[in-house]
């Protein structure tokens, strides 16, 4: 057994990336939230459409927190990728944006509402503020249930959405995780450069495997995330 990497990479007004997808097979070499779906006898579900010619469901999920002010454009240019991605036959028509409001005190959630009478958006809207990564899980754990692929991506898209289109097509060759790294973090300031170099390393040091300059820009379909929604932590640290 082998755990396939595949880098592939673009150029950018902003920045340079990569994206990592890894088959999984081989349980030593990835952490073990990620290694999941084979321990449980998961396969690839890629293969399963593929073969079938039917076309996956795709939920992309934003996590919201006083947001008001970016999440129209968010909106606009994440629905325009889905729009693109079944013109291509990559996914199916009903895909859809899933926003995660956590507990905005603004009128983010005025503004999801509204978006949802046009565009093909769904919202989930926590009680209260209760943290970025817990309103990623909140978004997976629905998108486990009625989705076949889940990428998540931060509202202010400083991630390269074009890399969806790579990450779509690494999911149909196989691939149940694929991670958006930064290939260089040149629009970062001095200080937000070199503070993540140390968090990178620190982890290191303490025996974290992590993925490095990647944050929470990801793919994982249906076989990851039934193995993700049995983790019961609450502390969620998901990143890498």
């Amino acid at each position: 057994m082998h755990t396939a990497l595949y880098k592939a990479s673009w150029d950018d007004d902003k920045e340079q990336g990569r994206v990592l997808a890894f088959l999984l097979q081989t349980p030593s070499d990835l952490p073990a939230a990620i290694i999941a779906p084979i321990l449980l006898g998961a396969s690839s579900t890629a293969e399963v459409w593929v073969k079938s010619g039917e076309r996956p469901i795709l939920g992309i999920v934003v996590p919201c927190f006083n947001e008001s002010a970016t999440i129209d454009v968010c909106a606009s240019r994440l629905a325009e990728t889905i729009v693109t991605l079944v013109e291509r036959g990559k996914i199916a028509a009903d895909s859809f944006l899933l926003f995660v409001d956590d507990g905005s005190r603004d009128n983010t959630w005025a503004i999801i509402s509204s978006l949802q009478s046009t565009v093909a958006v769904r919202g989930i809207k926590l009680a209260a503020n209760t943290g970025h990564q817990n309103a990623w899980m909140a978004g997976l754990d629905f998108c486990a249930q009625h989705t076949d692929i889940a990428i998540s991506i931060d509202a202010d898209l400083q991630d390269d959405i074009n890399a969806i289109y790579l990450m779509i097509d690494d999911y149909l060759r196989g691939s149940d995780i694929v991670f958006g790294v930064r290939q260089n973090r040149n629009s970062d300031s001095w200080w937000k450069r070199n503070s993540a170099v140390v968090f990178y390393k620190l982890l290191a040091v303490m025996g974290v495997k992590n993925v490095e300059n990647h944050a929470d820009f990801r793919l994982m379909s249906k076989a990851a995330l039934a193995a993700l929604s049995q983790f019961p932590e609450r502390n969620l640290y998901l990143r890498g």
